[in-house]
């Protein structure tokens, strides 16, 4: 499902709400895992980006609940050891997927709609000092 704007790297796990549920029933919760080669914001958020227009332009759009993307990226700690660990953790939901236009999308401000669940300590930094100047 729209994994090929973020490469060979990403992989999605699909949820079906069940039809019982108090929200959602019958929709779907997606879930994509991906490394970013180059963990710096202007590369995650362009890749997000891409991501979300693909996946809410697609023909399943209407059956999405919610949109959650996983990032990871090769880190190394203060004494050289490298490990791959999440640094950032992002999901669009129904309601706010419904208002955005999605044919017009680059005019939107994608990531001040998006909703933040995580963000590592080493994305952190460089995140937080320029949260807004990435279109």
């Amino acid at each position: 499902i729209a994994t090929s704007a973020l490469g060979d790297r990403a992989t999605t796990v699909v949820y079906q709400i069940p039809e019982n549920a108090e929200t959602g029933a019958g929709k779907y919760d997606v879930e994509v895992h991906y490394k970013s080669r180059i963990p710096r914001k202007i590369i995650v958020f362009s890749q997000l980006r891409d991501f979300y227009v693909a996946l809410y332009t697609s023909p399943v759009a209407p059956d999405i609940w919610e949109a959650w993307v996983f990032v990871n990226a090769d880190l190394v700690d203060q004494y050289g050891n490298q490990s791959e660990d999440l640094i950032y953790k992002v999901f669009i939901d129904h309601a706010t997927a419904e208002k955005i236009n999605w044919s017009n999308a680059e005019m939107v401000d994608l990531p001040a709609l998006w909703t933040d669940s995580y963000v590592s300590r080493s994305f952190e930094r460089e995140y937080l000092s320029n949260r807004n100047h990435v279109r």
